[in-house]
């Protein structure tokens, strides 16, 4: 009797903590990240484009993360007889891209902008990848510490898992945070249109994705915000990193084609004037831990010479007009290093 007394309480307890968490998830799953969050839906977008829209044959494949998605316009590229596809995304690792190698014939040239910032692997990937389904465990698992030499400890991958499943059931104080903005705001959203912008736009550009024309005003916001990323030390990026990206450039020595490494634009803010040489040292000195043998540099200061601070949008991101002037600058080195 004790015991089917305190199993009723414990039921009319637990009742309504589950029913609340459900209403919680499903509003989460099937409306906040997909449509209301406006980053976690572009994010979607993108994805979509790269693994339903992204031609079979190409001429050009770019690849990378946020800094050649906003940077590089593959419209550019193709007024000159070669065509050209976008497959960067935010957050899109060389794990990712790698296993989209294999169902694309690219006949010319592989062109790579990555920024390695720890931003991507200690906030993107679990506040937007994994809580809108992009991410599975096992790639998890094989991004942060898969390569060539030995695996996952246990101990990671319990962390791994753990975290995981926390991000990937809204348990993470982000989650609850964007469930909050979400009530407070959703009757005043135009989001839908902002939707449907980016579907066209990402089409219409063939994968590429930039704001509209804006300038970089509020530099101190900027600075606090994204800053940081290339104030950091990158070791933190995971080394399985390094061991995909050997395997997109032994990838592009099988099939003879051209491999090109761009250096992520960065705004010329005088506060973090000292911070970008540390961290373009940083990136360089990290892909030196691989064969670089067959990868063409095209250096910060062949790109950024005749890039602006109106130019940006933010620390490292373009807009639509300075990323068709950035892409023309960069296919101007491209024909220079053939």
């Amino acid at each position: 009797m004790n015991f089917q007394r305190r199993f009723r309480l414990l039921s009319l307890t637990l009742a309504p903590i589950t029913l609340l968490y459900a209403i919680y998830f499903i509003l989460l799953n099937q409306w906040v990240y997909p449509h209301y969050n406006v980053f976690s839906a572009r994010t979607l977008i993108k994805s979509r484009y790269n693994r339903e829209a992204i031609p079979k044959i190409v001429d050009y494949l770019i690849i990378g993360d946020s800094s050649a998605l906003y940077s590089l316009n593959p419209k550019e590229i193709s007024p000159l007889s070669f065509s050209a596809s976008n497959l960067a995304a935010s957050v899109y690792s060389s794990y990712k891209t790698l296993k989209s190698l294999n169902q694309i014939v690219i006949t010319r040239g592989i062109i790579i902008g990555q920024t390695f910032t720890q931003k991507h692997y200690q906030e993107d990937l679990w506040e937007i990848m994994v809580p809108t389904n992009q991410l599975h465990l096992s790639e998890i698992v094989d991004m942060f510490c898969l390569h060539s030499t030995r695996s996952c400890s246990f101990n990671q991958k319990l962390f791994l898992t753990t975290k995981y499943y926390f991000s990937k059931f809204y348990l993470t104080s982000h989650s609850f945070n964007e469930f909050i903005e979400f009530l407070k705001t959703f009757l005043e959203s135009d989001n839908e249109k902002k939707i449907h912008y980016f579907e066209e736009f990402i089409t219409k550009n063939n994968g590429h994705y930039a704001s509209p024309s804006s300038s970089l005003t509020n530099h101190q916001e900027l600075i606090s915000s994204w800053g940081k990323s290339f104030k950091k030390n990158i070791n933190g990026t995971p080394s399985s990193e390094l061991f995909y990206l050997s395997k997109v450039i032994e990838y592009a020595k099988e099939h003879h084609v051209a491999l090109y490494f761009i250096g992520a634009p960065l705004a010329p803010l005088p506060e973090l004037a000292q911070s970008y040489p540390v961290y373009r040292q940083q990136v360089s000195e990290f892909l030196s831990k691989i064969n670089l043998q067959g990868l063409k540099f095209i250096s910060p200061d062949e790109t950024n010479y005749h890039m602006n601070i109106n130019d940006f949008v933010d620390i490292n991101h373009l807009h639509q007009d300075s990323a068709k002037k950035f892409t023309k600058i960069v296919v101007k080195s491209l024909n220079e290093h053939q």
